[in-house]
């Protein structure tokens, strides 16, 4: 397979960036730099980008019944126009796009209509992980599928491949002569793989230090997805931790994980030659979802985690409150805002990390001897 490559021509710039009003946002990006004590970074201004990651996005079930009544613009309506100010969206889709699905006998199995794709472009989204345990609810065909629909909005998708050679293969962007790198891992099953195609890439330390080292040929910052975790569970399980640690050993610069459908803490990680820090996102929680309160009441709170990268990796990073409303993401304010921040700073702690008006700043503690 030819790896996905896109060059900074077709991706959305923010018009912050040609406005007079970049150099002070600048400004306020290096005054919330992550490391801590004085920076290289800092004395250089370097360029960065904005990517906006979230955690699970369906468009099946509950939000398709409330897009055939209230339209397309429903599920993100409330989120495109901070969505749309980024360089790049990211997200895990949680279901195939098809028509043509003969259902996984599974107690959960998923299904959206094809134009649902139309749906994520117009919402700003750029790259989409397929590495989930939902992604062959539909088969083999539905996955295939689902690819072909995403590339006619021409997005970008990661952890999985029309054949073996090419379920770990990065998808490769370049924004503002920054290389990014994404990578896609899921440590959930998605149900039995039958030989040939297609495929989806699984976590195991091999896979995630290979492919990264692969990435770190062509890249200046590498972005691993990660589908892992024990459904509604507050803490990241042991097995998250290794994967993480693994991830940015080999140089991750940020780990995205989902599939508990609720938050789980942050980890920024400094790295002992000084470079820039590493980020570990455990649990971004529900994006655009219908998870029932009842199964747990955290389902209905989320985060739009704001990355400011440049070409030496991580600059910044800021959880912004999202609370689920009628299944789609909502701007949390007031008591809704602060408890979602206070619940992460406490989450977060358990790993030398703390957020401080939402953006992420290390303690000591937390070193790591890396690749990069």
């Amino acid at each position: 397979m030819t790896p996905q490559n896109i060059s900074t021509e077709g991706l959305r710039v923010s018009g912050i960036r040609s406005s007079g009003l970049y150099e002070a946002v600048r400004g306020l990006v290096v005054a919330v730099l992550l490391l801590v004590g004085p920076s290289p970074l800092a004395q250089s201004l370097p360029a960065t980008i904005e990517i906006n990651a979230v955690g699970d996005v369906l468009l099946a079930r509950g939000i398709q019944r409330q897009v055939e009544k209230y339209g397309e613009k429903y599920p993100f309506e409330k989120v495109t126009e901070a969505l749309s100010g980024a360089d790049l969206v990211f997200g895990n889709l949680e279901n195939p796009l098809t028509d043509n699905c003969k259902k996984a006998e599974k107690k959960y199995s998923l299904q959206a209509r094809p134009r649902y794709a139309e749906i994520l472009r117009a919402a700003s989204f750029d790259v989409l992980s397929l590495a989930n345990n939902h992604s062959l609810d539909c088969g083999s065909r539905g996955l295939l599928e689902t690819i072909d629909n995403l590339e006619k909005e021409d997005l970008r998708w990661l952890g999985a491949g029309r054949s073996k050679d090419d379920e770990n293969t990065p998808v490769y962007l370049e924004i503002n002569e920054i290389k990014l790198a994404f990578l896609g891992f899921t440590d959930v099953s998605p149900g039995k793989l039958a030989e040939g195609s297609p495929r989806v890439a699984f976590a195991n330390h091999e896979n995630i230090t290979s492919s990264i080292k692969v990435a770190l040929q062509r890249a200046d910052v590498i972005i691993v997805s990660f589908h892992w975790g024990t459904e509604y569970a507050a803490r990241p399980n042991a097995e998250q931790i290794r994967f993480a640690d693994a991830a940015v050993a080999a140089g991750a610069d940020v780990v995205l994980g989902h599939h508990p459908h609720v938050l789980q803490g942050f980890q920024l990680v400094t790295r002992s030659n000084g470079g820039s820090p590493a980020i570990v996102a455990y649990s971004l929680g529900n994006f655009l979802f219908d998870s029932p309160v009842k199964l747990n009441r955290r389902v209905g709170e989320s985060v739009l985690l704001k990355l400011q990268v440049g070409k030496h990796g991580l600059v910044a990073a800021e959880a912004v409150p999202i609370i689920i409303e009628n299944y789609r993401p909502v701007f949390a304010d007031g008591i809704n805002r602060n408890q979602i921040l206070a619940r992460l700073n406490r989450l977060s702690g358990d790993f030398n990390t703390r957020l401080e008006n939402g953006y992420l700043t290390s303690k000591k503690g937390n070193t790591v001897e890396n690749a990069k």
